[in-house]
């Protein structure tokens, strides 16, 4: 359900290279982040990859998505679904870097695209490795 959907993100390919992402806590490949209320996915996913990135992509290809549930009690004043919500996944394209648009002082610190089989080597965290996989068939490689 839409209403469930508290963020967009997307593994992002440029040629045989995938978009790796490093913050304080992590290294990811699911850059993206939390939708804007009545805010359509597609333009969720392009503004928080600008902002987190600074890359702007092709049209997004639905990939799958991640459910998770609160374990503990909902906290007061808590905004967002609850318990469940879900992470819409897509696999997508880069096509321009913009330096600029990165949001200064932004949660994600670097964005560099390396091989896949190099991507598989780091200690990732928040996507499951069918993800990268499948996301690789659908692109046909």
């Amino acid at each position: 359900p839409l209403d469930w959907v508290t963020s967009v993100r997307s593994l992002v390919f440029r040629g045989d290279e995938l978009l790796v992402v490093r913050n304080p806590d992590a290294v990811h490949i699911v850059p993206g982040g939390r939708r804007e209320p009545g805010e359509a996915l597609a333009a969720t996913l392009a503004r928080e990859l600008l902002e987190e990135t600074g890359w702007q992509i092709r049209t997004p290809a639905l990939l799958g998505f991640l459910h998770f549930q609160h374990l503990a009690s909902r906290p007061a004043g808590y905004r967002y679904p609850y318990p469940d919500f879900l992470q819409v996944v897509y696999c997508s394209e880069a096509i321009a870097y913009d330096a600029r648009a990165r949001s200064g002082g932004d949660y994600e610190q670097e964005a560099q695209f390396v091989r896949h089989a190099a991507a598989r080597e780091l200690p990732l965290r928040a996507c499951p490795p069918l993800f990268p996989d499948a996301a690789l068939a659908a692109r046909g490689r």
